[in-house]
């Protein structure tokens, strides 16, 4: 009995064993699926972070892509200098001017592709010429440019393009007028071609003239005042010596330019002043002093093609020179840049008129071409398209200088916010067919972020370490022809770079920056900053035009009605021409009636004007800058003046007889002016908006619009979690039976055994005792089928309940406590199946 209790035992610690076995390995599956989760979870983790930090990199400021603009532009030319072209290879050089890294070899590059001659220097579109012939117009100009910010000599560039000036007598009318005071004679004399031709005329009372004598260029005389010059390239080219005798202080002679068949006068820069000869003396002292004049009516052409003006290379070229100070010379081409600006709109002439004569009718033009449809819109584009809307927008930012910052900074804020994510500045969504990344991303890096060049202003950091354009202030925006740069001034500070208009620009104009003006000769340029916040930029009127001063020039059959002063073309009128014997004619036919309660006043300088009485109404207002406003003044109807930079909210704008404009509301800077940005689009802002004139959206100064993060990054992780989850719940509770191991490892046979006595039917065979004396550690031998009468023992509290087992042939039928037998297994764990198979072939035994 004992033996056969004891190979019962050695029997279920065989298959205990094995079944330990199968437990381990299940063991094993189950904690590779935890590596696995582990690892998936780090994979999502890392994809998360990514699209994390990814958000995060979006949310650039300018300065940083700027940067980014700059290094792209870099890695295009370091070592690259030879494959550029002219045009790319200038803009780049300017570009990068401010390090002497990328500027030197920039330099010995461009050099190295000029055409050299003894008194001559020039460049063709890229490669070096071989021949004057092969240069070209635009190519030097601009080449002239980029050597002049290095003080470099360029006597030789300006001697060739110079050479290729030729006469402009078609399309163009010339005109000569000299004058006296009105009241005062004169008697004058033009000589000229060698002292061969003479003209003799004198000039009445009322400024009319009469021919003495005709001569080669003048034969006849236009509505009496102006002599007209003669259509030819020898009386375009002569010089003019002049000089009158008159009991009066002064005289003067100018000349006049019209486009041939338009109404539409202009006044030549040559304009000279002397005093005239007294009359009938022979004292050396006594007689007058000479005036010099020549017709400046000359364009450029390019060597291959002579006969014919190049607006763009004569405009480039006339602003190289004006640039570098040289205006004498670029005067001399004014004349045929703006009679035949209209024929040639592709070149933006716009842009270089403006910076050529600082007249504000170009650069009003210039600011009304700008689009600004939508938030995102700050550009300009000219039709037709020659370069694209980079290359023009920065050419119009070349010409504005800080004369318009509103405009300045919508377009910086289109460029930088549709840049390309490698750096350049032409995205490749912009159409136009002449667009070019190089040239237009340098150019406009030159234009608009000089000062953020790297490598400007050395290592210091320090605002007035920079140089004299730098100085920092506590005010809250910098002066208009200022731009706050990012260096460091003391705190609550900020650092401005001066970058145009004031006392220099004042000056250049012929103006002076002062407290008040003269109000008998002086008049305000009111387009140009002086740097004092009070100061005036002051010119006086005998040295402006009378369209510059704000009046007009009477004709023969007019008089001032208003203050008549004298200017470069003659007597100015500040009120209105009125035609003589109005009183005898309808006011409707000659001007405008204005109601009783009503003024008439000059639109441009903001003065009274005379009514005048006519046959239908005592209140006429008459001449061509005049119009009708109320007879109050901005305080009177509770209003006040807005600064410069700010805009009326909150009411209405009126016209009063001391402001153009007069708000009734409050006064208010737009974003720009207070140094704020504007958010657009789902930007906000980091702090608290400000109030502005233009927007409700107005970010201050110091604080940054940024874009959200945006949620579909929360929705990847909602997703990423959602399905993780969803895994894990399936494999831990929807797994099929028989998959992994179970929590707690089951014995497949249990010690205590409950078996209902029965007589076997026959009888058994038993075989020899074996009775070993320790449980051997190896599979013992079986010996033969034996009835296994399992001794009863207490049950086990802590084992789980027995797994089911079939019984081999021949025993008993007996009663046992069986487990939950699987039904299913699943068709990856092959491994577990051919184990629990051998496990039955076992019992079956």
């Amino acid at each position: 009995m004992s033996s056969k209790k004891e190979g019962g035992e050695r029997r279920r610690g065989q298959i205990n064993r094995k079944y330990f076995k199968c437990t381990r390995f299940m063991d094993v599956m189950e904690k590779k699926s935890v590596v696995f989760c582990l690892l998936a979870t780090l994979l999502a983790s890392t994809i998360i972070f990514s699209i994390i930090a990814f958000a995060l990199a979006q949310e650039q400021t300018e300065e940083q892509k700027v940067a980014k603009a700059y290094n792209w532009l870099i890695s295009k030319v370091r070592g690259k200098w030879q494959d550029l072209n002219i045009k790319q290879h200038v803009f780049s050089l300017l570009a990068l001017s401010c390090n002497s890294t990328y500027a030197d070899p920039g330099r010995n590059s461009l050099n190295s592709k000029a055409y050299i001659a003894p008194d001559i220097k020039c460049w063709g579109q890229s490669k070096k010429p071989n021949s004057p012939s092969e240069c070209l117009l635009t190519e030097t100009a601009l080449a002239k440019m980029a050597l002049d910010e290095f003080d470099e000599n360029t006597t030789k560039v300006k001697n060739w393009i110079l050479r290729q000036n030729m006469t402009q007598t078609q399309g163009i009318d010339w005109y000569l007028q000299i004058d006296v005071e009105r009241g005062h004679n004169a008697t004058c004399s033009v000589i000229y071609g060698g002292y061969d031709e003479k003209l003799v005329f004198g000039i009445n009372k009322d400024k009319k003239v009469m021919l003495l004598n005709s001569s080669e260029c003048f034969k006849s005389v236009y509505q009496n005042y102006w002599f007209v010059i003669e259509k030819t390239p020898a009386c375009y080219k002569y010089v003019y010596n002049i000089k009158c005798w008159s009991d009066t202080e002064v005289y003067r002679a100018s000349l006049l330019y019209k486009k041939t068949g338009s109404d539409i006068w202009h006044v030549s820069s040559e304009t000279k002043s002397g005093k005239p000869g007294v009359p009938g003396s022979g004292n050396i002292e006594d007689q007058p002093q000479p005036l010099e004049l020549r017709v400046p009516s000359y364009c450029l052409a390019n060597p291959l093609n002579i006969g014919y003006c190049d607006y763009e290379g004569t405009a480039w070229s006339a602003y190289a020179l004006s640039r570098q100070g040289d205006k004498t010379n670029a005067n001399l081409f004014v004349p045929y840049l703006v009679v035949f600006a209209e024929e040639n709109i592709q070149y933006f002439p716009e842009s270089f008129l403006y910076p050529l004569t600082t007249q504000t009718r170009y650069s009003d033009s210039i600011i009304a071409a700008q689009k600004i449809v939508g938030l995102d819109k700050g550009y300009w584009l000219i039709q037709p398209i020659i370069y694209g809307r980079v290359y023009d927008t920065s050419h119009a930012g070349l010409a504005l200088g800080a004369t318009s910052m509103d405009a300045i900074n919508k377009a910086k804020k289109y460029l930088i916010g549709n840049q390309e994510t490698n750096g350049d500045l032409v995205a490749s969504a912009y159409g136009e067919a002449g667009k070019d990344a190089v040239r237009d991303t340098a150019f406009t890096l030159w234009v608009f972020w000089p000062y953020l060049c790297p490598g400007a202003g050395g290592s210091s950091r320090a605002c007035e370490d920079q140089g004299p354009l730098y100085r920092c202030t506590d005010n809250v925006t910098c002066m208009p022809d200022e731009v706050p740069v990012e260096f460091e001034c003391a705190f609550d500070e900020i650092c401005c770079k001066f970058i145009g208009g004031g006392e220099v620009g004042c000056t250049d104009a012929g103006g002076m920056c002062k407290e008040t003006c003269n109000i008998e000769t002086e008049f305000e340029r009111w387009d140009i900053f002086c740097p004092g916040l009070d100061d005036k930029c002051c010119k006086a009127y005998e040295d402006a035009n009378c369209d510059e001063a704000g009046g007009e020039l009477c004709g023969f059959e007019e008089e001032c009605s208003g203050t008549e002063v004298y200017t470069l073309d003659g007597d100015c009128c500040l009120g209105s021409c009125i035609p003589l014997g109005a009183s005898d004619q309808n006011c409707i036919d000659i001007g405008i009636e204005c109601d009783s309660d009503e003024i008439c006043i000059n639109k441009i300088t903001w003065s009274p004007v005379n009514f005048v009485i006519t046959k239908d109404t005592d209140f006429c207002c008459v001449g061509s800058n005049v119009k009708c406003v109320q007879d109050k003044s901005c305080s009177e109807i509770n209003g006040q003046e807005c600064d410069i930079g700010e805009d009326c909210v909150g009411g209405t704008v009126k016209e009063t007889n001391d402001v153009k404009s007069c708000c009734t509301g409050t006064c208010l800077g737009t974003c720009s002016s207070q140094g704020g940005t504007i958010c657009i689009g789902d930007e906000e802002c980091s702090r608290a908006y400000i109030e502005a004139s233009d927007t409700t959206r107005c970010c201050p100064a110091g604080a940054k619009c940024k874009k959200p993060a945006g949620l579909w990054w929360i929705w990847i992780i909602i997703i990423i979690i959602v399905l993780a989850g969803a895994g894990a719940l399936y494999y831990f509770k929807f797994r099929k039976p028989g998959t992994g191991a179970p929590k707690e490892k089951p014995e497949l046979f249990p010690s205590t055994w409950t078996i209902p006595p029965k007589r076997p039917t026959a009888p058994m065979t038993t075989g020899p005792s074996q009775t070993p004396t320790t449980r051997p550690a190896i599979v013992p031998r079986i010996g033969p089928r034996l009835m296994v009468r399992p001794m009863a023992k207490a049950p086990v509290p802590s084992q789980p309940r027995p797994m089911p087992s079939k019984m081999p042939a021949g025993t008993p039928t007996a009663t046992i406590t069986k487990a939950k037998e699987t039904t299913t297994k699943e068709k990856s764990e092959s491994e577990l199946e051919k184990t629990l198979k051998k496990l039955k072939k076992i019992t079956k035994k």
